[in-house]
């Protein structure tokens, strides 16, 4: 099957230079088509067919029972709508990222879906199906097929089921990642002139990508592209400026700003006193200044970079995308953020897609040995002084090169 949609695709390339041409959209319209007969071949003859010969279900729903203990939290019909939280509720769930090992537990119990009751091994298809044209009631065959196998695949996960459910659709439906390929460029390109109504639903079948991605790509498209952001050179009047609008609009003192979290509508403010983006704002905010003003000790980035890394490899993440930044700022002295941390983690080393995949544990040794080779740069702590300033505490700098024009963003005293 994969195959032929790939030839699919590449005749596209060759056969249509000028995508105006309506032939190529009926290419993509037999492509769709051979995709979603496989995935309804999969709900719908397969399972929905084999519980009909083998367990006598449909017709006799009542006997689809779960068997398996449920916590509370996985008893839900709906598969794409958050659970409310019940405060007095004894047994609670987890509501970050799915983990490594709670990935690899769904699959493992996808496997025992597929040997308990002979179905074929096709994740995709059951992440890709989508319930156009048949009933959404929750009472419907197909809808509680969909709920027992969600909830197949929830057993022993602290998780609810539409955690579970997003999750595989999302690893096993949008395989694809990164920027588009030329081939992908030409059909985002085909469906926007034919069928624009209709794009965001066709592209993310076809090209097995999340519609979040199609929706930006849309936009990109349509609207005007937007003027490069000029990089701001932070000096300290201006960092000055920006200490004093965030004081003034969450109505505190600089030290009641330690670990605050702050609403959109005060960035808002705080973007139009700055005339900078809110983006550029928050990045400087929690991975700069936040921890040249509250960190009370002498910040030697390497060493700093080698404590992270050994905290690392005596946690239980499995892989770089189990880490929890929040988590981990805990055993570091108040005045962190879990963004710098991870930032300073970055710097060790490029991360590519396939580094990203590789155990913690063989990681760890790659990233403290490229931190050998960085010069130990000590980040220079700020303060405010009697007339509002920011200003530079002035310690000791020993041997050791400031790192005021690396991590600071060019934050440097005018003269």
């Amino acid at each position: 099957m994969e195959n032929q949609k790939d030839s699919y695709l590449e005749e596209l390339i060759t056969e249509y230079d000028d995508v105006s041409e309506s032939s190529a959209m009926d290419k993509l319209f037999a492509y769709m088509e051979l995709i979603n007969e496989e995935d309804n071949e999969f709900m719908e003859e397969r399972i929905i067919i084999f519980y009909s010969d083998r367990l006598n279900l449909v017709g006799k729903l009542h006997l689809m029972v779960i068997v398996w203990g449920q916590p509370w939290y996985q008893m839900t019909n709906c598969l794409t709508r958050c659970l409310k939280t019940e405060a007095n509720e004894e047994e609670s769930y987890r509501v970050d990222q799915i983990t490594y090992d709670e990935s690899n537990l769904i699959y493992k119990n996808w496997l025992s879906f597929v040997q308990e009751y002979d179905c074929p091994n096709k994740p995709e298809c059951f992440a890709r199906w989508r319930n156009r044209e048949n009933t959404k009631k929750k009472s419907s065959p197909l809808e509680q097929v969909r709920r027992f196998v969600t909830a197949y695949l929830a057993q022993g996960l602290k998780r609810t089921l539409p955690q579970v459910y997003k999750h595989f659709v999302s690893k096993y439906g949008y395989t694809e990642r990164g920027p588009l390929s030329p081939t992908e460029e030409k059909v985002v390109n085909i469906c926007l002139t034919h069928n624009p109504k209709n794009a965001v639903m066709i592209l993310s079948t076809i090209l097995r990508r999340e519609s979040r991605m199609i929706y930006n790509k849309q936009k990109m498209l349509y609207e005007s592209k937007p003027e490069k952001m000029k990089r701001l050179r932070w000096t300290l009047e201006r960092a000055s400026k920006f200490i004093h609008s965030l004081m003034h609009h969450n109505d505190c003192s600089l030290k009641a700003l330690r670990n605050k979290e702050f609403s959109r509508e005060i960035w808002l403010k705080v973007e139009k006193d700055m005339d900078h983006p809110i983006k550029s704002l928050t990045h400087f905010w929690y991975k700069r200044l936040h921890i040249q003003l509250f960190v009370k000790e002498d910040v030697k980035l390497r060493s700093l970079g080698n404590k992270i890394f050994e905290t690392l490899r005596y946690s239980s993440y499995k892989v770089w995308t189990d880490i929890r930044w929040k988590e981990v700022v805990k055993f570091f002295p108040k005045g962190y953020t879990p963004g710098f941390l991870n930032y300073i983690a970055l710097r060790a080393f490029k991360l590519n897609g396939l580094t990203l995949k590789m155990p913690l544990q063989e990681l760890i040794p790659i990233a403290l040995k490229a931190l050998r080779e960085h010069k130990n740069l000590r980040l220079k702590r700020l303060k405010l002084n009697k007339s509002g300033q920011l200003v530079f505490v002035d310690v000791t700098v020993g041997n050791e090169e400031s790192a005021e024009n690396e991590i600071v963003e060019e934050i440097k005293m005018e003269q």
